[in-house]
């Protein structure tokens, strides 16, 4: 069905975004007002790159085809036939 194929992606894609967004910014602050410490400026360059091959994903899958209304329309279909049988 349509909604399995984006189920695994529209759960993971948000939450790394956003909590790996906000760690980013934390660190990003600690280094900011002068607590940068090797260990910080480190985790910063990790999640950095991580967090920049993450976007690239996210706009990956923004640029997928969609799916042709008929077959969306089709997959209901065959679901409400399940049901009232």
């Amino acid at each position: 069905m349509v909604a399995e194929r984006f189920a695994p992606t529209a759960t993971a894609h948000p939450v790394r975004v956003r909590f790996g967004g906000m760690l980013l910014s934390a660190l990003a602050g600690e280094i900011a007002v002068g607590n940068g410490t090797p260990a910080i400026r480190a985790g910063h360059a990790r999640l950095d790159e991580a967090f920049t091959g993450w976007a690239a994903e996210v706009e990956a899958e923004a640029a997928a085809r969609p799916i042709p209304v008929g077959v969306q329309f089709g997959a209901l279909l065959a679901t409400v036939a399940d049901l009232v049988t």
